[in-house]
């Protein structure tokens, strides 16, 4: 599930489409997901999505837009509130 989640970051998969996957019910999954990494199925997602876009804002010359499109946000301002909410800063800062 992991390795899926790292390699697909702009899929917006659900706690219910995970847990199918893993054939366990959602509740379960939820309560085993947080138990053994500490933060919720929808929080580890959201770091790996962000972690995804600061290695290309970093990494690669795409433009913020450009960004929170391959990462499935169809709301720039959403993305950039979710960035700065989690690192501290916008990420237009790491276009300069």
């Amino acid at each position: 599930m992991l390795a899926y989640l790292r390699s697909h970051p702009e899929r917006r998969i659900t706690r219910e489409e995970a847990a199918a996957l893993a054939e366990l019910s959602p509740t379960y999954f939820g309560r085993l997901f947080s138990d053994e990494f500490g933060v919720s199925f929808r929080e580890y997602l959201l770091r790996v999505r962000l972690e995804r876009a600061r290695y290309f804002l970093e990494e690669t010359g795409m433009l913020v837009s450009e960004v929170a499109a391959a990462l499935g946000y169809s709301d720039i301002f959403l993305f950039s509130r979710q960035f700065k909410q989690h690192y501290g800063y916008p990420p237009s800062q790491l276009r300069k």
